[in-house]
């Protein structure tokens, strides 16, 4: 039983943020921004303070615009050669199936364009496909 093509399965992989496993990251070139849901994103520190407020919409979650709740700067550690980057994600408050998507600016940074393009992840440990 082989990939069935076109491959055109979502890229959900497990990233380190901020120290922390989060499971159901989406990987998203489509996507012009790091979003984190909130729920994830409390978890990651003890006060909301340190979400450095933003005044920005976002399109294309429904049909309205979707306010941000600001913006945050977190390390991600991705692959198995341990590289981590610290990566700004909108903190959004939404009902979505994924905890944090990383879009073009993640990517590009972890330089990960060939493995979107396979839709692979390699290596041992977080940054590794999800089943």
């Amino acid at each position: 039983m082989g990939i069935s093509q076109p491959h055109d399965d979502p890229l959900i992989i497990r990233a380190l943020i901020a120290n922390r496993e989060v499971h159901r990251v989406l990987m998203d070139q489509g996507s012009a921004t790091n979003l984190i849901t909130a729920k994830v994103a409390e978890r990651m520190r003890k006060k909301s303070e340190w979400i450095t407020p933003v005044n920005t919409c976002l399109y294309g979650f429904n049909q309205h615009p979707t306010r941000t709740l600001g913006q945050v700067y977190l390390p991600v550690t991705l692959g198995a050669t341990v590289r981590t980057e610290t990566l700004t994600f909108l903190v959004v408050d939404i009902d979505v199936a994924f905890n944090a998507l990383l879009g073009r600016p993640g990517i590009r940074q972890f330089d990960m364009v060939h493995e979107l393009l396979r839709q692979i992840s390699h290596g041992k440990g977080s940054g590794n496909l999800e089943s």
